[in-house]
């Protein structure tokens, strides 16, 4: 999964998962996630909006997180 998003989103950093179900990405700092997560969800493509996660939204602005588990 590694290998694929360094191939497919060059230029985003990611996290290393050890053990976990997704990575952290970040992108540029003008990257609109949380329209990024709206066209995505109609393709059951599924990530989590960053700002969401931090005290200060804009610290989180250009951040996604995007699991590679499946839930039925």
């Amino acid at each position: 999964m590694h290998s694929a998003l360094e191939t497919y989103l060059p230029g985003y950093a990611t996290s290393v998962s050890e053990g976990g179900t997704c990575f952290w990405l970040v992108g540029p700092q003008n990257l609109d996630t949380a329209s990024l997560e709206s066209r995505l969800r109609p393709r059951r493509a599924l990530l989590d909006n960053g700002p969401i996660f931090f005290a200060d939204p804009a610290m989180g602005q250009g951040r996604f997180r995007i699991g590679f588990a499946l839930w039925r």
